[in-house]
């Protein structure tokens, strides 16, 4: 038997214990992590594997031969697959970077990192750059090399909002060192800022209809975005509100896609090359921010009250003078708190160094029945036909048309096939099933 995904940059099989493994482990410990996977023979053929032995090595070498220890990093375990034992070797992305061979740090085959889905040594520079990048943190206040920075948009901005402005703000609001350079955090402000915000814009079928990517300083970003968000984000009619009455509401609760803009902008890890982005789709809003949580921190340390990891937290002081910040630490808990009244709730995602803030459509999407069909459609890759949707219901076919067809309208179902081949398959996430 094989097993059919293949190796790549963060999955490696491997059939015993071998030296080849402690380059991978720390390379794995030095990128976005990995799975590592004995018994198994390069070419995916399961030949089992002396599991007791494999863990013994693991945490020896892993306690012993590295340095810093990764012993918190690794997660094993056995299964058993046609009849033979395998031991899956799950190690997490390192917060002391970088790894390296014991005593090796700086030398010549001490560090290894991942290129693609081969494990390589690191030269000087690469080692160099590791530990730059290892605290994130100290990021912004590192000087940026550029002497001719303009601050229009943030001179605006903050001063709109009574928040003073000049040359004489620039050291205390860590936008120049000591020294008068200016930091990375004079850049994030700046006209000529590099990052971007890309926000795509989904069709209900599932293809981006629209790409836009916000320049500028980010403070004019923030304001960008969140005026798009306010676009897609008008008041409709809740024919279903939680106290049965007839409302206005809006399709995202307001606080909640402030305070995920707010936090995907304010704490992302500048020092990445990925981008934000803000991923608008008719039934939930997703927003990406490069470097996530630490990995010192769980997604329950994040939601809990006073539990908070400032990335930046000069950028998040001139936040919160503009209000668009409370104290740090509270973010996560106000997204929820403004979903406590509905049955759909935010979904938080560690995705490697990325992480996800999913935000659910509360007014407007699928209700009642409509809902029950489209939980139906979602569990089968292939849709169903009219019949099994009625047998599943247990109504008639002219009640399932007029479901079909609501459906249909707002872009959550689609019609594949003709005549009697026609089915019927769900094209979006159901937001109204609680997480």
């Amino acid at each position: 038997m094989k097993l059919k995904e293949p190796e790549g940059r963060q999955l490696e099989y491997k059939q015993t214990w071998s030296d080849s493994v402690k380059k991978t482990m720390i390379a794995f410990a030095n990128d976005v992590g990995g799975t590592l996977v004995f018994g198994v023979a390069d070419d995916g053929e399961v030949v089992g594997c002396n599991f007791d032995q494999i863990e013994r090595s693991l945490r020896s070498f892993a306690r012993d031969g590295v340095e810093p220890p990764m012993s918190d990093l690794l997660q094993v375990s056995k299964r058993e697959v046609d009849g033979k034992d395998l031991a899956f070797v799950r190690i997490a992305p390192g917060s002391k970077r970088p790894y390296a061979f014991r005593g090796k740090v700086l030398t010549e085959g001490g560090v290894y990192i991942r290129l693609g889905g081969q494990t390589v040594p690191a030269t000087l520079d690469e080692v160099i750059r590791i530990i730059q990048q290892g605290d994130p943190r100290i990021w912004e206040s590192r000087p940026c090399n550029m002497t001719d920075l303009t601050f229009t948009d943030a001179s605006r901005i903050l001063q709109a909002q009574g928040v003073p402005f000049s040359e004489a703000n620039l050291l205390g609001y860590g936008l120049q060192n000591k020294s008068r350079e200016f930091t990375n955090l004079a850049l994030l402000l700046s006209d000529q800022n590099p990052f971007r915000v890309i926000i795509n814009k989904y069709a209900p079928s599932g293809k981006i209809e629209g790409c836009d990517r916000i320049a500028g300083s980010v403070l004019q970003q923030w304001t960008t975005v969140h005026e798009r968000l306010k676009e897609v984000n008008t008041p409709v009619v809740d024919k279903e509100s939680p106290d049965f009455r007839r409302r206005e509401a809006y399709p995202w609760p307001q606080i909640a896609l402030r305070e995920a803009l707010t936090n995907t902008l304010a704490h992302r890890d500048y020092s990445s090359p990925l981008q934000v982005a803000v991923n608008i789709h008719p039934d939930h809003i997703t927003f990406l921010t490069p470097g996530g949580i630490p990995p010192e921190l769980t997604l329950e340390d994040a939601l809990a009250e006073g539990a908070s990891f400032c990335r930046n937290e000069k950028l998040a002081e001139l936040f919160m003078r503009l209000h668009w910040m409370e104290k740090n630490g509270q973010g996560f808990g106000d997204i929820f708190r403004a979903y406590a009244e509905y049955p759909s709730k935010p979904k938080l995602i560690h995705i490697a160094r990325s992480f996800q803030i999913e935000l659910p459509r509360v007014v407007g999407g699928a209700k009642g029945r409509e809902a029950e069909v489209l939980r139906f459609l979602k569990q089968s890759s292939d849709g169903r036909s009219r019949a099994e949707i009625e047998a599943y219901l247990g109504v008639s076919r002219p009640t399932v048309m007029k479901l079909l067809d609501t459906l249909k309208a707002q872009g959550l179902v689609v019609v594949v096939g003709k005549g009697r081949t026609t089915r019927y398959m769900a094209t979006l996430t159901d937001t109204t099933e609680s997480s």
